[in-house]
């Protein structure tokens, strides 16, 4: 599917060039007409726009099959809070983390850098960004934290998936656009690392899911 989009331009033809600042900005000056990111683009999808919300929206990625459930947002955490079984001072490191999943903590950190930590935490309902962020902003938020207590997610692949797999698949999906790798090809190498990975004990355990 992602080889027919691309094949049809919808990635762009610069899309091997450009920088994410500087996709987001066609989509402002409307040379683009949609970018597919994540919550951490909010800080950047503002840069240089004092009302972001007068020029773009956002939207979920639809269900692209009928097995689920529409819309299916994406989970994609890329690092864990965790403290060193070497550390001298454990208590001192899980107090940090205590701070840093407070209101206040989560207040600041979305009011000088949208997107970059929000966290779907039921201690901090998205109704405390209210008057911090921009609308567009609020608004995803509380879609997400909706969607999460529905158990309507799924996961980014580095979020879970093994190191070696999760780096293939983003090296091999492009060789499979360029026609260097057949999809089958390029689904058999992944098949083949994740189980290599599997039995290394490298696949992170997944949480219990939302009901």
């Amino acid at each position: 599917m992602t080889k027919a989009w691309y094949n049809k331009g919808y990635f762009g033809k610069n899309y091997f060039s450009l920088t994410i600042e500087q996709g987001f900005l066609q989509v402002v000056n409307g040379k683009a007409a949609m970018a597919l990111s994540g919550t951490w683009s909010f800080g950047t999808k503002s840069y240089g726009m004092s009302k972001p919300d007068t020029v773009m929206d956002v939207a979920p990625i639809p269900g692209l099959s009928l097995a689920v459930p529409d819309p299916l947002l994406h989970l994609g955490c890329g690092a864990t809070l965790s403290i060193a079984k070497s550390s001298q001072n454990p208590e001192g490191a899980a107090a940090v983390f205590e701070f840093m999943l407070t209101r206040q903590f989560y207040q600041e950190m979305n009011r000088d850098w949208p997107g970059k930590w929000t966290l779907p935490a039921k201690e901090l309902p998205p109704d405390t960004l209210k008057g911090i962020a921009y609308p567009m902003f609020e608004k995803t938020i509380t879609s997400m934290h909706d969607a999460f207590d529905a158990g309507q997610y799924g996961y980014a692949t580095w979020t879970f998936w093994p190191d070696a797999t999760n780096s293939y698949l983003i090296d091999g999906i492009e060789q499979v656009w360029l026609n260097r790798v057949t999809t089958n090809a390029y689904l058999g190498r992944i098949q083949t690392l994740f189980a290599r990975e599997l039995k290394e004990g490298k696949v992170p355990p997944l949480p219990q899911r939302a009901s």
